[in-house]
């Protein structure tokens, strides 16, 4: 059912938006000694390069800018990211000309995942107020009892428009083995 709120057409001043995208493995071209990351190379398995690299970060920003824009007449304030290889990727989003004009930051932190998949966030300065952050690993065990590394969980503290929040990032293991 939609708000008796937003029955008038058209953006409002008093109204922020807030998103959560899945970025679908957003890796650089630089392979990481660390990581299994050697798919997303210029010479890896899906021949990943600067120019395609390049194309999936405008057309990610170009959805960022647009998020939410029916209700309000600017970008979020907060979007959670998912499935991100580091702070770089982050930083070249946010230099892209759909996002490079507004006063965005973010937050991260490198997780344990043995692909080097993490969670982030990027958040609108004007709007939000960064007050802390912390990441908790979630701990996963496998069968025969080994540990699964993963993606952490994300946990922000800051004022929004003024108003203390707490926004939790998570992006759990996918069931690529099926459920069992």
């Amino acid at each position: 059912m939609r708000s008796a709120y937003f029955k008038e057409e058209g953006p409002k001043e008093n109204v922020l938006s807030i998103g959560f995208y899945n970025l679908d493995n957003l890796f650089d071209i630089y392979d990481d000694p660390e990581t299994l990351d050697d798919d997303y190379t210029p010479h890896g398995d899906k021949k990943w390069t600067y120019k395609r690299y390049k194309r999936k970060l405008n057309h990610i920003a170009e959805v960022i800018s647009t998020m939410g824009i029916s209700h309000s007449p600017k970008p979020p304030a907060l979007v959670g990211l998912a499935e991100l290889e580091n702070g770089d990727v982050i930083q070249d989003l946010l230099k892209t000309k759909y996002l490079r004009n507004y006063p965005y930051d973010y937050v991260h932190y490198d997780s344990p995942d043995e692909r080097g998949i993490d969670v982030g966030l990027i958040y609108n300065k004007t709007d939000f107020e960064l007050l802390g952050s912390e990441r908790f690993p979630l701990i996963i065990y496998e069968e025969d009892g080994d540990r699964d590394y993963t993606r952490d969980v994300l946990k922000v503290k800051g004022k929004l428009w003024g108003e203390d929040v707490f926004i939790l990032v998570n992006h759990w293991p996918s069931r690529r083995e099926g459920v069992e």
